[in-house]
């Protein structure tokens, strides 16, 4: 399942990525492809924790995609 989950975040944020660079009235949704990768991002954090619970990698992944998803919702409700 988190194959299928992560597959379908990604194709999801590169369509908003291409629609929000190609039009300056959607360029917002940029901001939600950010999200999503954060996302999957987290999952992948998630499967390194699986893996070896003392994985510095995970931390960091996991840390730096929770403030990438703050960020982007304060650009979003800006």
């Amino acid at each position: 399942m988190p194959k299928k989950l992560r597959t379908i975040l990604i194709i999801s944020a590169t369509l908003f990525g291409i629609l929000g660079l190609t039009n300056n009235e959607y360029y917002w949704l940029l901001n939600i492809a950010f999200i999503l990768i954060s996302l999957n991002l987290i999952i992948m954090g998630f499967q390194a924790f699986k893996e070896n619970k003392k994985s510095p990698f995970a931390y960091c992944i996991i840390t730096m995609a929770i403030l990438i998803i703050f960020l982007s919702f304060k650009e979003i409700l800006n």
